[in-house]
């Protein structure tokens, strides 16, 4: 029998196997290859999620949809769901008469699972359209004027300011029923006269000649005293008299008698303009300048649904430029 052995690294296979070890490059592309497999695999799933919620929204469109028509059929002489002033109040009578089950939470309103998206009601057509009614906002200080986005008329440039024009018109799509415009806009100084106006519940044809309501910001009326005024609006052309009139006087000063702060006339302003229903057709108008309402129950009906509503600028006489456009509601 020889004499025994002391074992070595080199005796244990395993162990030899083992001795080199990974490098610092091969260790960095086995990190960077599982990476790239992870949001292979997270893409794949929300992918599979937002297209598993799209599906859900139009099942459920059409679940309302044909609701609706049966709810229609049934419906006495002024009861439909024209005659209900909103959209909750539609889905409240659909669930209540037992034509739809709510969403399954026990709520009787059924929403999309699409973030950004809504069920809205088009009078008109008398059915339900799925359409994106998240908050629109326009930087139009970096922004350009594009067809895709903005139907314009007259000459409208954009610069480190925003979108100006002197004589114009401006239309974007705001499809929907309850809203809020805020708007920030600046009236060049330099002339008793000249105004901005902003466009709600108003439709156009192909032509842009608009159809609607129009809130303006004049200087020149009342004999350069100056005013808010809210004008209707028939293919291009306004209506004479404004049909609601809110200067220095009826403001209490909040909006200022030009002749005695021409200033504030030519200061930049933020108007924020906010539409609810009242029926099925009545809407109410609020508004606030700088934050301070300068009214809330102006009422008006219009013949805008959701599909076909527009708000936009108009310019006159003068420079005016517009630095944001947000639309929120649904």
């Amino acid at each position: 029998m020889g004499p025994a052995r002391c074992g070595t690294l080199n005796d244990d296979p395993l162990r030899a196997l083992g001795q080199r070890g990974f490098t610092l490059i091969e260790l960095l592309i086995s990190i960077v290859v599982i990476g790239i497999l992870a949001g292979i695999v997270v893409f794949g799933v929300v992918s599979f999620r937002n297209d598993a919620n799209n599906s859900a929204d139009l099942a459920n469109l059409k679940i309302l949809n044909n609701a609706s028509v049966a709810y229609e059929a049934a419906a006495a002489p002024g009861q439909g769901l024209n005659d209900l002033p909103n959209d909750i109040a539609r889905m409240n009578a659909l669930f209540n008469r037992g034509f739809i089950t709510g969403d399954g939470s026990g709520s009787k309103i059924i929403t999309p699972k699409v973030a950004g998206r809504s069920f809205v009601w088009n009078s008109s057509t008398k059915q339900w359209q799925y359409l994106d009614t998240a908050v629109q906002g326009y930087d139009l200080a970096s922004s350009t004027i594009n067809p895709t986005d903005f139907k314009t008329i007259g000459t409208w440039t954009n610069g480190s300011q925003g979108f100006t024009a002197t004589e114009g018109r401006l239309f974007v799509p705001n499809a929907r029923t309850d809203y809020a415009i805020s708007v920030t806009a600046t009236l060049a100084p330099g002339a008793p006269y000249g105004g901005y106006g902003i466009f709600f519940n108003t439709t156009i044809t192909p032509t842009l000649g608009d159809t609607g309501y129009i809130l303006q910001f004049d200087r020149g009326i009342d004999g350069n005293r100056g005013a808010i005024i809210i004008r209707s609006r028939t293919n291009g052309r306004e209506a004479d008299p404004p049909v609601a009139t809110y200067n220095s006087a009826s403001t209490g000063g909040l909006v200022p008698d030009r002749t005695v702060n021409s200033g504030w006339w030519s200061a930049q302003h933020n108007l924020v303009l906010t539409v609810t229903s009242t029926s099925s057709t009545g809407r109410n108008l609020a508004f606030q300048i700088d934050g301070q309402q300068v009214f809330g129950d102006f009422s008006f009906t219009g013949p805008a649904t959701p599909s076909t509503n527009q708000t936009g600028f108009r310019s006159w006489n003068w420079p005016t430029t517009y630095s944001n456009l947000t639309l929120t509601g649904s």
